[in-house]
């Protein structure tokens, strides 16, 4: 069988573009060159036109004609189409006689894998790897591969004692720490494309014979850390979707789901929180605790229990920590606004009732402080930024995730931390972390003769509530999909039928040629700025992102070969790109080979 290998390359290298491209640049290249003549108003001007556009307007003929060719195939041209987005509910993906979906894996990529780790100070990367190799391998690690090539099934990413929640459900996706945003590696990416060729509930899905020729071009768009790449990432995808369709393309509703999901916490890193991120809280016996329950017993006598709980209250940019709310996490966020505080008198000393705004640290937050009820407790933490490290369950890649919102109780500091406590912080447009605001805080206090930790602290009373499986395959011509390109290729038809008209009559009068010569200018002005919203996602490349393209051309197989091509590719974009979004389009082989011509690299 043939190999295929994944290709991470600019789609502007595609030579039908360039060809594009270059008939485009010569149409302008003679209008521009003809105006600078005409305007010259002088009789050498008039000889010199009439004797070098004919060749011009014959060689810009022919290109034009190719292109009119090109169209009409390309517009023509019918073709199954699957968009993966991450949704939450995409399952571990299953084979049509229900076994799973597995990727090769080879012995040189296996071996790669330990080498990075094995010389580390830290043991866990090694200890995962070896219980991976068990797990999913099938093997006892003997320090190399002992298989020129594996399969491995594809399911989760981080195993079950890797896993923060949902452990035991058969969803696949994690959430994005700050943006609560659906992610999906490559591989699961690409997992769930075999998975829906295979999907019976699918009647959309395409059906092709062993004995049919049938090809695909499939396009994965990821990004490593999106808390670093956001702005390229929400660029690429809705390139993506100018180019195939706009907003309104029958074959870019999912990917303009996944532009209007990511949008929301793209404004606030762009133009930072409102207040309508913020949660209204009454919070009663709010006091300053010194010390824990331990402390309590412990150093406290009936005779100065006084001096466990004192006065104190919130302040602005305070960082708080709630219950339990956020997928069995705490809750996390900052005081944005004191909106009330109401010291009182005896015998509530000393506590107090403050009304609280708060700004969830994240998106998921956010969403998290909606659900906080009353009788939680609130209180004061120390703010880190921090990041994991897991053993990729499908790969076997030693994986880092990006930095997310952490904190720790004063209680859990030492006694040096404690001095330098990070207790303020803040969202910030173009930032995805709080931020901290200010300097440290020495949040020690004496005890006895010991030294525990002082931490304001509130119980809410009433939160103050505000008002107000994929993916399936579907079926289309590519002229439905098009959107941008329609409207180049009119363009240029209009301008290669107008030339021909030209052409024909080489004679015409040096003034009629003027004002031809100025509506054609207009147009193709108007037809550059088309062409370079159509190039955009062909000619911009990704910082720190990825677009892989995995072209197949027609081969006899049917279904079963392109499955065999997804499963079996090698250079498979690395997991590290822990969002990711695909592209499918599946053909028979007459229809994909316009495709196949159009967007493979060259």
């Amino acid at each position: 069988m043939a190999t295929y290998e994944w290709e991470s390359i600019t789609l502007g290298q595609n030579p039908e573009i360039q060809k594009i491209v270059s008939a485009a640049a010569k149409a302008s290249e003679l209008v521009t060159t003809n105006i600078g003549l005409a305007k010259t108003g002088l009789k050498l001007a008039q000889v010199f036109l009439i004797g070098v556009i004919n060749p011009k307007v014959i060689l810009l003929n022919a290109i034009a004609d190719e292109i009119d060719n090109f169209a009409n195939d390309f517009k023509n041209t019918g073709f199954f189409i699957l968009e993966v987005v991450p949704t939450g509910m995409e399952m571990i993906p299953r084979k049509e006689d229900g076994s799973p979906v597995e990727l090769t894996i080879t012995a040189e990529q296996v071996n790669t894998l330990w080498a990075a780790i094995k010389d580390g100070e830290d043991q866990q990367p090694r200890t995962d790897f070896r219980k991976w190799t068990r797990a999913k391998l099938g093997e006892f690690w003997r320090g190399e591969a002992q298989k020129a090539e594996y399969k491995v099934v594809q399911g989760k990413i981080k195993s079950d004692d890797d896993a923060e929640a949902r452990v035991g459900n058969g969803a696949v996706c994690e959430m994005h720490p700050i943006f609560n945003l659906p992610m999906l590696t490559p591989s699961q990416v690409i997992a769930q494309i075999i998975s829906a060729m295979d999907d019976k509930l699918d009647d959309r899905r395409p059906q092709f014979s062993s004995s049919a020729e049938v090809g695909a071009i499939v396009i994965i768009i990821g990004a490593s850390d999106i808390t670093q790449t956001y702005v390229q990432l929400q660029t690429a995808i809705n390139s993506l979707i100018s180019f195939f369709g706009g907003t309104t393309g029958l074959m870019t509703k999912g990917f303009q789901k996944t532009a209007n999901l990511i949008g929301a916490p793209f404004k606030v890193l762009t133009d930072g929180p409102s207040e309508d991120d913020a949660q209204t809280f009454t919070v009663i016996n709010v006091c300053q605790v010194n010390g824990t329950d331990e402390t309590k017993e412990k150093f406290f006598t009936a005779q100065n229990s006084g001096l466990y709980n004192v006065s104190g209250g919130f302040e602005v940019n305070d960082f708080v920590v709630g219950p339990r709310v956020k997928f069995g996490a705490r809750v996390m966020g900052y005081v944005s606004e004191i909106v009330d505080d109401d010291i009182e008198d005896t015998p509530y000393v000393p506590y107090r009732t403050q009304t609280l705004k708060i700004i969830g640290a994240s998106k998921l937050d956010q969403i998290a402080w909606k659900s906080v009820a009353g009788g939680a407790t609130i209180q004061q933490a120390h703010f880190f930024e921090n990041e994991n490290s897991f053993t990729n369950q499908n790969t076997g890649e030693r994986q880092v995730t990006g930095k997310y919102n952490d904190f720790k109780y004063f209680a859990e500091l030492t006694k040096e931390e404690r001095l330098s406590a990070r207790t303020k912080v803040k969202l910030e447009a173009g930032k995805a972390l709080l931020q901290p605001v200010g300097g440290t805080e020495d949040v020690n206090i004496k005890v006895q003769d010991a030294n525990a930790a002082k931490c304001v602290m509130g119980t809410i009373f009433e939160p103050k509530k505000k008002l107000a499986p994929p993916p399936n395959f579907k079926s289309a011509k590519l002229e439905d999909l098009i959107g941008d390109f329609g409207g180049f290729f009119a363009g240029i038809q209009t301008i290669s039928n107008a030339i021909r008209s030209m052409a024909g009559d080489s004679s015409s009068a040096l003034d009629e040629m003027i004002e031809f010569l100025d509506k054609l200018i207009k147009k193709l002005d108007e037809l550059n700025e088309l062409l370079q919203k159509i190039l955009k996602i062909f000619t911009e490349g990704l910082p720190d992102a990825g677009v892989f393209v995995l072209q197949i051309p027609p081969v006899v197989g049917g279904n079963d070969a392109i499955k065999t091509a997804l499963e079996e590719a090698t250079n498979r974009p690395g997991d590290n790109l822990d969002f990711s979004i695909g592209y499918v389009m599946i053909g028979g082989g007459p229809s994909m080979k316009v495709l196949n011509t159009l967007l493979a690299g060259g």
